[in-house]
């Protein structure tokens, strides 16, 4: 019963013994991707105890060791540690992967948003209704043309498209003339799409902070003033970052009041509206 007792005690220890080694391989297999892996001895690497070839296969440990930089190995039933770099396993590879996964959505997340500005921008306004007079003279005699500057925001996953544009106007009769400047922005919602052309329609509004009129170089006013625009754009691809805008709508133009100088000829205040056709021509560049 003794000698029993004794035999238990050494096969528990020698169990643990070997237990100890497998723990700490966790019976990984890995191969050596460096021409020749240095071996250590210690965890800080402080002692060099022999190399291992380029392209053997050996079991190593799960559990990283010296902030992440090794991995046990059993060497004539001793641990070593051999450089996770110099080594590759399933896990690296699983590692490499994630890595390139993680690399590649971030340049799609950069793709995400892609933003165009026209470089150049030109236009005509022909106005098409009579809405009121002007100083005796209607509406529909100013015919405004003018250019600006616009930019676009485009939004892949969530479709959001967005342009804003600024824009300077002018129109002129024999003795009147108004100019403004105004600020747009359009929400667009594509309708048809093609490889190298697509159709959008857009619904947005429009800020004027300061227009101009003025009479015969007698006097020359200031108002601001609002409006609202909807219409149709087409885009062309002209190469790989250019772009062809092509667009024509319906405006309404609002000016808040333009205050005239005493003069029993003259109206206190004028505050002409407009409906007008527009078209417009743009070149953009995408960044």
């Amino acid at each position: 019963m003794e000698q029993f007792g004794r035999n238990l005690k050494i096969l528990c220890a020698t169990v643990f013994l070997l237990m100890v080694p497998l723990k700490a391989m966790a019976a990984e297999w890995a191969t050596i991707t460096a021409d020749r892996a240095v071996v250590y001895s210690d965890v800080q690497m402080s002692s060099e105890i022999g190399y291992i070839s380029k392209g053997k296969k050996v079991r190593v440990g799960e559990v990283k060791r010296n902030k992440g930089r090794l991995l046990p190995i059993v060497i004539n039933g001793k641990i070593a540690y051999l450089k996770v770099e110099d080594i590759e396993n399933k896990k690296k590879k699983l590692s490499s992967l994630e890595m390139a996964t993680e690399r590649y959505i971030k340049r799609q997340n950069a793709k995400e948003i892609r933003k165009r500005v026209s470089i150049f921008g030109a236009g005509s306004i022909g106005k098409i209704y009579h809405t009121e007079k002007v100083m005796g003279e209607s509406s529909k005699e100013f015919n405004f043309t003018g250019a600006g500057f616009r930019g676009y925001y485009h939004h892949i996953s969530s479709g959001d498209r967005y342009r804003a544009s600024f824009s300077y106007h002018s129109a002129s009769t024999e003795v009147q003339q108004i100019n403004y400047g105004s600020l747009t922005l359009d929400k667009m919602w594509p309708m048809i799409k093609y490889e190298y052309f697509d159709f959008s329609y857009y619904l947005g509004g429009s800020l004027i902070p300061l227009a101009q009129y003025s009479y015969d170089n007698f006097f020359t006013v200031n108002s601001p003033g609002l409006g609202a625009q909807m219409g149709l754009e087409m885009r062309f691809n002209v190469s790989k970052n250019f772009s062809l805008h092509l667009d024509g709508g319906y405006q309404y133009l609002k000016f808040l009041g333009f205050e005239l100088p005493e003069n029993p000829n003259f109206p206190e205040t004028i505050d002409p509206s407009y409906h007008s056709f527009q078209t417009s021509l743009n070149l953009s560049y995408e960044i």
